[in-house]
Order: structure tokens, then C-alpha cells, then sequence
């Protein structure tokens, strides 16, 4: 066990009390002894325990009596009643309060009672699990949200300078001050995606490569070279990135991004709680179809209640400049990969996070064919259509692609843009997603429907890498992710027109 399983014996009857203690640390508990309820009610009122035994016939307070008030301490805590009078009535009554989970018997068979313990703790490590789960897709939904509208703001920002930074290039001051609130955009767009990596809760499979563990471990390390070399230069400490504890191969089926980034991830967080140097050390194992990715640091260590938190998304001890999204984007990451991590911590040694994942298998493998690459092709005077909800883009891109040549109209309704498509010859249409009342997707299916298509160029706010869809309706010649960058969206059409 990672940190040890604690448990509080309540018993009048201090031979019983030691026994059981004796007993049960030795099997690797933490345990605590009261004799009588006021002691156990001081005792609970210091430490949380995870697990409660508790006599009915105690002198000073019923048992059951005990366990509501003890309850109401510490809701999380799992109560056995034992007694040596076991009846009907009595075995009723005991579990009675919704957290007594079991009735004991005295002379307690101490085999039976283990089994039972370690029962209780696999069913509280897995509601554990689900809560983590069910909060990140709570907040998940709401940072997708968030991401979405504060990307249509970024767009907004984003083009205006780009126009600006075009028609004054040749004022040096000006185009300065231009780049700076562009390098802001850009620093903007950066925390948005990261709002939306922690919201995703699965990916295509189609987007899984095989990789291997000790590969994506070494490039990780280079990736965050720069900032720990750069943090010992400037403060003339030391830091030690330890990888001879990876053995042998170690290939799993992943979205190597998403992976690398989870390990970046974790090396920062051992670089933030080793700021007077220190080593991580890297070590792997292969064990029942899993590899074991070991991740130590000689960093400060965390207490328990950070360590119980590490996970959790917003949580950071790094106020203000921490955004407490990345152990949380870690935790979704090997989630969506079949995964699992966990963390143990002892202040002043350091900090020891253990991530698990399935290997794969060579007989699954399959061949990825390489796209072919267009080749860029000058497209003016293009008809073009803008659908989106939101004016100030409408404007941005009506001002852009007008100056390149083009011939724009906008509208801001899905519906329109169909009635318009209907009965003009549009060359090209720029289509956002989410709109009110009739979607992007809807307007995609009906200009898919059209006896003279025109080509098609999603615009989204939302941070997903949108991909291809596979519904014969629902065909796009690109996706351009907002806020966009003017060059990358001209690429883009010359890229779609370039086989006409």
C-alpha cells in the first residue's frame, strides 16, 4: 500500500484492543486504540481514519450512538460494529447507520475480519476512482465550454491585429506593440487548449501508434532539457535525470503527444518541488500485460492532504503562476488510455508517481500509410461564404479575404447559409459549428447534398483536433482552429483548390 490503510479499534477491553493492533499491524495497517467513546471521539477529531471498529457495548456511550457521532466527524469513514452478544435485534440495530458496513461477532475469526478489511478498502479505492472521474467530466464539460468562447475571442483579437500588422507594416513602433499583444493571443490560445486537453475524455483510436515506453521517456527529457539546464546555469545548482532503470522494450498502442505530454507533465512537477536541485529517476517493468513507468524525485515530498489532492483539477500549491491543470491533464490522459497513476509522498525524500499502462501486442499491429502532401496553389477571386454566430468574426474575415482578392458575403445564421448556398454558386464556404438553433454540422449535410458542392472549411473554437468525419453527408475539405492564423488559413485553401 502506498500510504497505509488507517484504522481505529474502539474497545473497553484493552487486551483486545492490542491484539487486534499487533495483529493488523503486522499485516501493514496504521492503528489506533480508544477504550472508551470520548477517547475515540478526541482521537477522530485529530485523524481521519478510514476504517472504524467499534464495540456496542462500550461504557461511557452506546456503540451505535458512537458511530453517528463519529460519522458525522468524519463522513468518510467505514464503520464495523463488533460485539459479544450477537442477536437478531442486535445485528439489526448495529447497521442501522448507512455507514456500518459490517456486524462482527467476538471471539473475531482475525482471517475473516483481514479479508473483509481489504474488501472494504478495494470498493473505497474504486469509489475514489469514480469520483475523480465524475468530477474531471463535471469540469471537463464546463473548461470545454470556456475554451470554445474564449477562443471566438482570441479569433477576434487575433485577426484585427493581422490586419493591423499588414496595413501599417512599414510603422516599426507600431508593429512592435502588434506583436506583443499578438505573443499574448498566442500565450492565450496556449491555456485554452490546455482547458480543452484536460476536458477530452477519449480519443480516436484511429490516432494510436505503436510506440515504445523508453523512446517517449528519452524525448520527454529532451523536451524539458532547456528549462532545468537553464534553472541550474542561473542558480548554479544541480539536476540529474536518471534513466537506467528503463529495461528492455516496453511498446504500447497510444497517442504519443498525449503521452510525452503526461511525462513533461510529471518531470515539471518534480523540477517545481526540487528548486535547490535534486534527481528523477525513470525505471520501467513489465508485469502481467502492463508496463510500470516509475517516476522518483529527491524533491521536498507532499503531505498527505496535497498528495490526496495532486490529481484534482484547479489544485496547486504554485499560487499564482500555477494553473493546477497538469498533474489533472496526467490523470485524463492515462485514463482515456486504458491507464492508470498513482502517487506516493514522504516530506523531505521526495515524491514517487507510478503510471500504468497495457502493452501491446505485435499481432495487432497495422501499417500507417503516410497522406500525400499538397502542394500550395495561388486561388483568387474566389467566391466565399462566412457562417458564423459571432459579427466581430464575420467582419475579421469578410476585411481579410476581401483585401486578398476575394468575393465575401456572411451571415450568422446556419439556416441562412443554407437558403444562400441554395441558390448562388459559392466556390467556398468557411462554416462555424456551434451556432443557435440549426448547427454547423447541419449546414455541412446540406451543402454535402448540393449538385454543384462547394468546397467546405470548418472554423471552430473548439480546442479538439477535428478530424475527417466519416458520415457520407457530413465531408470537409478542412478545419481551421480558432484564433486562426491568417498564412496557415491561405495554405489551407490553395490546399483544397489545388487538384481544380
Amino acid at each position: 500500500m502506498n500510504t497505509k490503510t488507517s484504522i481505529l479499534v474502539v474497545d473497553d477491553n484493552k487486551e483486545l484492543c492490542d491484539s487486534i493492533k499487533e495483529y493488523l499491524e503486522h499485516e501493514g495497517y496504521a492503528i489506533g486504540c480508544a477504550n472508551s467513546g470520548n477517547d475515540a471521539i478526541s482521537m477522530v477529531h485529530s485523524i481521519g481514519y478510514d476504517i472504524a471498529l467499534v464495540d456496542i457495548g462500550l461504557p461511557d456511550i452506546q456503540g451505535s450512538d458512537l458511530v453517528v457521532k463519529l460519522a458525522e466527524i468524519s463522513p468518510s469513514t467505514d464503520f464495523i460494529h463488533i460485539t459479544a452478544h450477537a442477536t437478531l435485534d442486535s445485528a439489526i440495530e448495529a447497521v442501522r447507520h448507512e455507514q456500518v458496513v459490517s456486524y462482527e461477532t467476538k471471539p473475531l475469526d482475525m482471517n475473516h475480519l483481514l479479508a473483509l478489511l481489504n474488501q472494504i478498502m478495494k470498493r473505497k479505492k474504486m469509489e475514489e476512482a469514480l469520483l475523480q472521474s465524475d468530477k474531471l467530466k463535471s469540469i471537463g464539460t464546463i473548461s470545454a465550454g470556456i475554451s470554445h468562447e474564449f477562443n471566438n475571442i482570441l479569433a477576434v483579437i487575433s485577426g484585427n491585429v493581422q490586419l493591423m500588422m499588414r496595413a501599417y507594416k512599414d510603422n516599426g513602433e507600431l508593429v512592435n506593440a502588434l506583436n506583443i499583444i499578438m505573443k499574448a493571443t498566442n500565450d492565450g490560445a496556449e491555456i485554452s487548449n490546455k482547458m480543452y486537453d484536460f476536458a477530452k475524455t477519449e480519443v480516436d483510436v484511429k490516432e494510436y501508434v505503436t510506440d515504445d515506453v523508453g523512446i517517449l521517456i528519452q524525448q520527454s527529457i529532451e523536451f524539458t532539457m532547456p528549462r532545468w539546464k537553464n534553472m541550474a546555469q542561473a542558480n548554479g545548482i544541480s539536476y540529474h535525470i536518471d534513466i537506467d532503470g528503463i529495461r528492455g522494450e516496453s511498446e504500447v498502442r497510444c497517442n504519443s503527444t498525449e503521452i510525452r505530454e503526461a511525462f513533461v507533465n510529471i518531470i515539471n512537477n518534480a523540477l517545481d518541488a526540487m528548486p535547490e536541485g535534486g534527481k528523477i529517476s525513470f525505471s520501467t517493468l513489465n508485469k502481467d500485460g502492463h508496463v510500470f513507468i516509475k517516476v522518483t524525485d529527491t524533491g521536498k515530498g507532499m503531505i498527505e492532504d496535497v498528495r490526496e489532492k495532486v490529481f484534482d483539477p484547479f489544485f496547486t500549491t504554485r499560487r499564482p503562476e500555477g494553473t493546477g491543470l497538469g498533474m489533472s491533464i496526467v490523470y485524463s490522459i492515462l485514463s482515456r488510455h486504458n491507464g492508470k497513476i498513482n502517487v506516493k509522498s514522504e516530506i523531505g525524500k521526495g515524491s514517487t508517481f507510478t503510471l500504468q499502462l497495457p502493452i501491446y501486442t505485435r499481432a495487432d499491429a497495422k501499417i500507417k500509410i503516410p497522406e500525400t502532401e499538397l502542394v500550395p496553389k495561388s486561388n483568387n477571386g474566389l467566391h466565399i461564404l462566412v457562417v458564423d454566430d459571432e459579427e466581430p468574426i464575420c467582419d475579421v474575415l469578410d476585411k481579410f479575404l476581401s483585401k486578398e482578392g476575394h468575393m465575401v458575403r456572411t451571415v450568422d445564421n446556419g439556416a441562412e447559409a443554407i437558403i444562400l448556398a441554395g441558390v448562388s454558386n459559392y466556390d467556398l464556404v468557411l462554416c462555424d459549428m456551434v451556432m443557435p438553433e440549426v448547427f454547423g454540422y447541419d449546414v455541412i449535410r446540406a451543402l454535402n447534398d448540393l449538385e454543384r458542392r462547394p468546397k467546405i472549411g470548418i472554423i471552430t473554437g473548439w480546442g479538439e483536433k477535428l478530424k475527417p468525419i466519416e458520415d457520407e453527408n457530413i465531408k470537409v475539405d478542412f478545419i481551421l482552429k480558432k484564433p486562426f492564423d491568417f498564412s496557415e488559413m491561405m495554405k489551407l485553401i490553395d490546399n483544397a483548390f489545388s487538384g481544380i
